[in-house]
């Protein structure tokens, strides 16, 4: 799902997954899904969200830098987070973002990243169709997002797998100081 709005002579974009699906039941506790994004061109991140369908317990979203392997790139070093949130009834059936300070993003490949406390939350997800690389899921205590991924047990390695719909909302035409 891409969509536009004229912002400051920049256009905004809201990036996420285009399919949504409800996974009452999943259990997303105490596991670190992170789904890639490409941005093509220098962006400002300054927005995280998650389409929320259940509220219960707390969340932490984030956005990760990736290693630029080509045939199996991996999520690395934690660039920005949004701290603890704790989903409240009244946001429930809509995308709910959390603000974040600016962050300058060159362009290339990033991993969006969701960790929640609870199994009684639920969220909207997706399964990718066409997806060039795999969505990862791996074992995590809930606790502040850590600032690398690298040596976490990795669980699930997939094309086809479940996950959360975060989306990124972004500033694109950002010129280089």
């Amino acid at each position: 799902m891409i969509s536009h709005t004229k912002t400051s002579g920049m256009y905004r974009r809201e990036l996420g997954a285009p399919h949504l699906a409800d996974l009452a039941g999943t259990t997303f506790a105490n596991y670190i899904y992170v789904t890639p994004v490409e941005f093509r061109e220098r962006v400002e991140l300054d927005k995280l969200g998650i389409y929320l369908i259940t509220a219960a317990g707390n969340l932490h979203l984030g956005c990760y830098t990736s290693t630029q392997i080509l045939d199996d790139p991996q999520p690395l070093n934690l660039i920005i987070g949004t701290g603890q949130q704790t989903p409240v009834a009244a946001q429930v059936n809509r995308m709910i973002w959390y603000e974040v300070p600016p962050q300058m993003l060159d362009a290339g490949l990033y991993w969006l990243a969701f960790l929640c406390s609870s199994d009684t939350l639920s969220v909207a997800s997706s399964t990718p169709r066409d997806v060039m690389y795999t969505i990862r899921r791996y074992t995590y205590a809930y606790a502040p997002l850590p600032p690398t991924i690298a040596g976490l047990p990795l669980e699930i390695k997939a094309h086809d797998l479940e996950f959360p719909n975060v989306a990124a909302l972004i500033r694109t035409g950002i010129k280089k100081p």
